[in-house]
């Protein structure tokens, strides 16, 4: 027995499918910005990136960042990349460049020379001596003792620092007046060792002042809390309100032809986060939600129906002899099914067989069952009441 579905009912049920379809893509998209949420929060915490302001790790600048921010009520923005770094210097930002060392000579005198702001280079490289080797400037090799403070604005603050690495020697303080790029003001030079120092402050030509700290692990998470570290980084990069760290690691060109990132770092995880958006829905769309639904017809057709409209078209096409032979065989199989007849049985075994069950004789059976067929309508319906009352003979003689 079928079951109709009435509109009312299968319009009940494609909301409800509907409400569990978008029940289902709200919890998705309530999963994926948590995601998102959390990728964010944590993204700072992952990074292991050398001089980084996020980075936990001991080759990290987060312990100092925080200690300008927090107690200092410095901002420290950490751009990422050259150009940007350049930019900030034009704009008047102070800018403290790790592993300085890193930068082409063209980058370092591009940055002196139209930098509005001061400039701190932690690290140096022996090329970059090379802008400033009439300034009577060499770089000493590495040393790994304390270096003491010199005669300088820092010596208040910072007593020893942790001076492994190389130290900058002065030849002649007097001729730094005579560089390119620097000018006339006196020179700071602090923390000496050996021969030469590990913090230098020149006066640039701008105005502003060139900061250099030769050892770059001072500065790192590691080693800030060693000596008097923290005094000297705190004074050479906090120099304002707001000011950025760069690091020079993978340096490019600071020149103004270089071509910048096309799109933002955040940009290709928020495209697989829609890739991921778009999978969901199509899955959710693309599904059946529960079971199927019957698509209600406006007319329940009776299964006599068929029997019916097929004899009416056997009728129109006065097909009496197809009919006829219909009519027998559907007979016969009922009455082999009920006097156990083979349906492989030849003609004579199932005359004999039914003429015994009927009282009747075998050429009577054999014409109903075998005869000629009818003619025509009249003699079809002959046929069909004999093939009926043989039927009803041989059931009452089983009785």
């Amino acid at each position: 027995m079928s079951v109709q579905t009435t509109p009312a009912q299968a319009t009940a049920n494609s909301k409800k499918s509907g409400f569990k379809g978008w029940k289902l893509l709200a919890i998705t998209l309530s999963l994926l910005l948590a995601g998102m949420v959390i990728y964010a929060s944590m993204k700072e915490e992952l990074t292991k990136e050398p001089y980084d302001i996020h980075s936990v790790s001991s080759d990290g600048v987060r312990a100092l960042a925080q200690v300008l921010n927090d107690h200092y009520d410095v901002s420290v923005d950490q751009v990422p990349s050259a150009a940007k770094a350049i930019l900030a210097a034009q704009q008047g930002k102070p800018v403290t460049i790790f592993n300085a060392g890193r930068l082409q000579n063209n980058d370092f005198e591009t940055l002196l020379t139209t930098s509005n702001a001061d400039i701190t280079l932690v690290g140096f490289g022996y090329y970059l001596l090379e802008s400033l080797a009439e300034s009577g400037l060499e770089l000493q090799g590495y040393n790994d003792k304390p270096a003491s403070r010199g005669t300088c604005s820092i010596s208040t603050k910072a007593q020893t620092i942790s001076a492994t690495g190389n130290a900058i020697i002065v030849r002649d303080p007097q001729a730094l007046a005579d560089s390119q790029y620097l000018g006339r003001g006196p020179a700071q030079l602090c923390f000496a060792y050996a021969d030469g120092y590990g913090y230098l402050e020149l006066p640039l030509k701008s105005g502003k002042t060139l900061r250099i700290i030769t050892n770059p692990e001072l500065v790192t998470n590691k080693y800030l809390d060693k000596d008097d570290n923290a005094a000297l980084a705190l004074y050479a990069t906090g120099r304002g309100s707001e000011v950025a760290f760069y690091n020079a690691e993978n340096a490019d060109s600071f020149n103004s032809d270089q071509q910048l990132k096309p799109y933002p770092s955040w940009l290709v995880p928020l495209m697989w986060q829609f890739a991921l958006l778009a999978l969901v829905w199509a899955f959710i769309v693309g599904r059946r939600q529960g079971r199927i639904v019957n698509e209600p017809l406006p007319v329940v057709a009776q299964g006599t129906e068929t029997t019916v409209g097929r004899a009416g078209l056997y009728q129109r096409a006065r097909a009496s002899e197809h009919s006829g032979r219909i009519l027998r065989i559907a007979t016969i199989i009922r009455l082999g099914r009920r006097l156990g007849i083979s349906p492989n049985a030849d003609a004579t075994l199932v005359t004999q067989t039914v003429s015994m069950a009927c009282n009747r004789t075998a050429k009577e059976i054999e014409y109903i069952l075998y005869g000629p067929a009818p003619a025509s309508a009249v003699e079809l319906t002959q046929l069909s009441q004999a093939l009926e009352q043989l039927e009803e003979e041989v059931k009452h003689y089983e009785r």
